[in-house]
């Protein structure tokens, strides 16, 4: 018979406590817990699992909460709290208490089936040994791998220290875990961390780019909890060396190889992985890549976008719908940051706001236009008036409340005109 886990559960919801009770009894050795574990060894046994449930915390996670080593899992009612972001840097996996009985069940029986390994104490992983075999033992042609690294990741850790940057392994792997487990039972998608900032996913090829492609969604969405507002309006962080050079460097991105073909040498398989790590690290990183034609990326190299407008929730939707839709974003709130990052990045197109503070949008665009001699990058002025071109400045204008989808068709229209005078 398999050992089962510990399972402690810290709620004040009678009713919960009892369902997880019939629910996980075959699973784990249940027991209710207020403030966490009555022994050292079991506050620092990796094999045990915590489930707290923040609806009965107000929302907040106790401090007793950060001290134990076991597997940690959040609970809470029907909405995802506000503060999730933060949530993901502190916990292995979370979940709603109203999902339905049946998917509750079989994710915390795979998160039984998980802590009995031997596991990264970070991560909660299992590690390359357990990849290798696994990855050996496939004979169906229907598998692939994704790898997925962090990019930069040293300068993070240069510059943010080691809690950040266990924060951040952390929060990229429950989100991993998370987006495995939505799966249906039958799939038998697998995560692993080979390495410090590397992780592995084996799964079927058709299911996987939807996997990763969801994974580097939650990632641009929540990785913002690690960076400062200057940080994040720069798009860049400081870091300094050992010789005292200051050096910025993009805010930390994701980036993900997909393996179709099957190797039957695990030196081949990461020699591959990491000749096409090495292209797309050239490119910048911030990518999905697959081997095989017919997938490509699902976040396609359409171009870099510079984001200047003083509305803070327009520059959010912004941000996150053109990301999503395969654009590198760059975003600020002021006109002087704008000249900064343009100068920095060299953007395929910029879009401007009529109410720029600091340094207005026509300065801009005479400085890019005269100044620079810019003519090639496209230019986009979010206006009051929809479609009018100004020919002398050579920049268009697209109402402000635009979707994101008319304004993606329209920055296409624009970076292909671009292409052409460049030809």
């Amino acid at each position: 018979m398999i050992a089962r886990s510990n399972l402690f559960i810290c709620s004040k919801d009678r009713e919960f406590i009892q369902s997880i009770r019939s629910l996980l009894k075959d699973t784990f050795r249940i027991r209710k817990t207020d403030n966490g574990f009555d022994s050292d060894s079991d506050r620092s046994d990796r094999k045990n699992v915590l489930l707290l449930d923040i609806s009965s915390t107000g929302g907040r996670i106790p401090e007793w909460y950060y001290n134990t080593k076991a597997f940690r899992i959040i609970t809470y009612d029907r909405f995802t709290p506000e503060n999730i972001g933060e949530i993901l840097t502190h916990c292995d996996f979370y979940i709603s208490k109203s999902a339905p009985v049946n998917d509750f069940a079989e994710k915390m029986k795979r998160i039984g089936s998980l802590v009995r390994k031997e596991l990264n104490p970070v991560t909660f992983l299992p590690g390359n040994v357990d990849f290798e075999n696994e990855y050996l033992s496939q004979s169906d042609s229907n598998t692939a791998v994704a790898f997925i690294d962090i990019d930069n990741f040293r300068y993070f850790y240069s510059a943010k220290g080691t809690q950040k940057s266990e924060m951040l392994l952390r929060m990229l792997s429950t989100i991993i875990r998370k987006n495995i487990f939505i799966l249906p039972a039958k799939n038998t998608a697998k995560a692993y961390n080979i390495f410090l900032d590397r992780f592995v996913i084996l799964s079927e090829k058709d299911e996987l780019m939807r996997i990763c492609s969801f994974i580097y969604e939650d990632f641009s969405r929540y990785k913002s909890v690690l960076f400062d507002n200057s940080e994040l309006t720069r798009q860049f962080f400081v870091m300094q060396d050992r010789t005292g050079n200051i050096y910025d460097i993009p805010v930390t991105t994701i980036t993900t190889v997909l393996i179709t073909r099957y190797f039957s040498s695990i030196i081949e398989l990461y020699k591959t992985a990491g000749d096409i790590f090495g292209y797309l690290k050239s490119k910048g990183g911030n990518l999905i890549f697959s081997d095989r034609r017919q997938l490509q990326t699902a976040m396609p190299e359409k171009g870099t976008i510079l984001i200047a407008v003083y509305d803070q929730m327009k520059t959010n939707y912004l941000k996150i719908a053109l990301e999503r839709l395969g654009w590198k974003i760059f975003v600020t709130n002021d006109g002087i940051t704008a000249l900064k990052l343009y100068n920095r990045i060299k953007p395929s197109i910029v879009i401007l706001d009529e109410e720029l503070p600091l340094i207005n949008y026509k300065d801009i665009i005479n400085v890019l236009r005269y100044e620079l001699s810019d003519n090639r990058t496209a230019i986009v002025l979010l206006s009051e008036v929809d479609e009018w071109v100004n020919s002398q400045y050579r920049f268009s204008t697209l109402t402000k409340d635009i979707s994101a989808e008319k304004l993606n068709q329209k920055l296409l229209t624009l970076l292909s005109q671009s292409f052409d005078t460049k030809g």
